[in-house]
């Protein structure tokens, strides 16, 4: 039979390996998730570079219909 002080010893150590598997899980974790939130930071860097693209090529296509039209407007009037 085991003495009551070897019976504390096992249980305190089975606690100590269960806390450092928690602590395991818990750091593993929050890398997990600072990953997804790089991810999601990229992903936002992203939209924000497309509407930029997006605008400047809307602009720049304005500019060009703009120009086009001074042109049309020009020889009509030069034409009547």
């Amino acid at each position: 039979m085991t003495s009551p002080a070897s019976s504390l010893e096992v249980g305190v150590a089975i606690l100590a390996t269960q806390m450092t598997e928690v602590i395991k899980d818990v750091s593993s974790m929050q890398l997990e998730l600072e990953r997804h939130r790089q991810e999601h930071r990229q992903a936002e860097r992203d939209r924000t570079n497309g509407r930029r693209w997006l605008a400047g090529v809307c602009v720049a296509m304005l500019g060009s219909v703009g120009g086009l039209y001074a042109l049309i407007l020009q020889a009509l009037a030069a034409h009547h």
